[in-house]
């Protein structure tokens, strides 16, 4: 029997994943699982290009699905973006907060409150620790939260359990189902068998220890460093590992004969960084490395397999799952808000290309904050707080402390449209590594990014609390972290 990753490397075959097409059109009578593994480059899979990949199960999924070649994230960081995926609304425009505070509340209109109102049973089952938050968990009706930041082999395999015992308890109803794959979230740890195609050099770094790269930066680690090369492996380790879990998740609905019923959507939260801009880990800035995703629709009876080039957004899965199973709700066509990317054809549904920009924000207390605008080739960013790579070795040092201070205090997040310090433009065209800040010999686009912007911020000031005046600085800005480091020092 061939499970996961042992077809590639034993000669097998893989089952294919495709049910028998001549279903009908609507997709009501289906189920629907999204599949998140956090911290996931699109470009560290097969299905992407990466000729190193060991990624069979998410490659077969594109292979027979609808493959999003430039899809966007709404934030690089967790919360941020999860609670845009379940609410189909950018940062700025969510209710609750920004940063450690941003999550989907019950009481809104949200993905899995939507989904439960309709007769769907839902369920999320998670090994990320962001999760355990309320308004994320108690969106849904069922929960399986493993715990601990610390993450294993066993956690990731026991939300695939979790996952596989909910699916045939409710065999028989409609159900939405949320894996959270925390891994390959540093600290990468993969286990050996998942490591060892890549040829780690264990003389560079141990296997056997967790390897955090923002604690190799401390360290001293540079981008020709030959650490960086392994970290990558042990980073791609993780990724082959979670694959081999997936394939396994998709075997088991195929076992309790749910998989041809079921629309399966494959992403991230965000991308990670190895350097490419000086620094590494994400929600450190809103570049290309951390704000493309992988985003896969899976459902070969309701789609032509197809490779879609045009950019989207991570807010357009929650309006595009509505309308494939065909549940009401208010038009998404806000041009800020997520959009439908898909519309009844005579057989099977059609791809229908967003219109207008696509947003992202960046505010965790405890990192940069940031907004960003794609429009026509080109990313404008801007905001009120910017971190060169030292200044972010800085407030990593800090994290912790920042963190819970921000969620335990009165504090309201950094006034989102606070003056921004800084602004950039890129032409992601010419120059997709982001290399060069074209803002002064642009005007024409740099102007049409400053008003994107103000569209953004005019949307998202209904959903806006009030700051209060203690606010309108930033409470955790380079001058808390300077004190916070020099108690570091006295400490030592």
């Amino acid at each position: 029997m061939c499970v996961g990753i042992l077809f590639t490397l034993y000669g097998c075959t893989p089952t294919p994943l495709s049910p028998p097409r001549g279903a009908h059109l609507p997709g009501d009578g289906y189920n629907v699982a999204i599949i998140l593994v956090d911290t996931l480059r699109p470009d560290h899979l097969g299905c992407y290009g990466y000729g190193r990949a060991r990624t069979p199960a998410i490659d077969s999924l594109a292979s027979e699905g609808v493959l999003f070649e430039n899809a966007y994230t709404a934030s690089t960081f967790t919360g941020e973006a999860v609670a845009s995926l379940f609410t189909g609304r950018p940062p700025a425009m969510n209710s609750t907060g920004l940063g450690w505070t941003a999550r989907p509340t019950p009481q809104e209109s949200n993905l899995p409150k939507l989904l439960e109102s309709a007769g769907y049973k839902t369920g999320i089952f998670s090994s990320s620790f962001v999760m355990r938050f309320r308004g994320f968990y108690d969106s849904f009706q069922e929960a399986e939260l493993l715990p601990g930041v610390e993450i294993t082999t066993e956690l990731e395999e026991r939300v695939t359990d979790a996952a596989l015992d909910f699916a045939k308890r409710h065999r028989d109803e409609a159900t939405f189902q949320y894996l959270h794959y925390y891994a390959p979230h540093a600290p990468y740890n993969p286990p050996a068998t998942a490591l060892e195609p890549f040829g780690p050099n264990r003389e560079i770094l141990d296997p056997t220890e967790e390897q955090h790269p923002l604690d190799l930066v401390s360290q001293g680690m540079l981008p020709e460093d030959a650490r960086l090369t392994e970290l990558k492996k042990h980073y791609d380790g993780e990724i082959a590992f979670i694959d081999q879990t997936i394939q396994r998740y998709l075997d088991g609905l195929r076992e309790l004969e749910l998989l041809s019923k079921t629309i399966v959507v494959l992403l991230s939260d965000h991308g990670e960084e190895f350097m490419e801009h000086g620094g590494t880990d994400h929600a450190w800035n809103l570049y290309e490395e951390t704000l493309r995703i992988p985003l896969i629709i899976w459902a070969p009876e309701l789609f032509k397999t197809q490779r879609i080039p045009d950019p989207v957004s991570i807010s357009d899965v929650m309006p595009t799952l509505l309308r494939l199973i065909q549940q009401p709700h208010a038009s998404f066509e806000n041009p800020v808000s997520g959009q439908y990317l898909v519309a009844a054809g005579e057989t099977t549904w059609n791809y229908v290309p967003r219109q207008g920009p696509i947003y992202a924000s960046l505010f965790p207390e405890s990192r940069a904050q940031l907004h960003a605008v794609l429009f026509d080739n080109y990313k404008y960013i801007t905001g009120p707080r910017w971190l060169d790579a030292d200044e972010c070795k800085q407030y990593w040092l800090l994290q912790g402390a920042i963190a819970n201070r921000a969620k335990e205090s009165d504090f309201l997040p950094l006034d989102p449209w606070a003056p921004a310090d800084q602004e950039v433009l890129f032409d992601l065209k010419a120059d997709p590594a982001e290399l060069t800040n074209i803002i002064e010999r642009q005007p024409v686009f740099a102007t049409q990014g400053r008003a994107l912007m103000k569209d953004y911020e005019a949307a998202s000031t209904p959903y806006r609390k009030k700051a209060s005046p203690t606010t309108m600085t930033d409470p955790f800005g380079k001058a808390f972290v300077k004190s916070g480091l020099q108690s570091l020092s006295e400490d030592a």
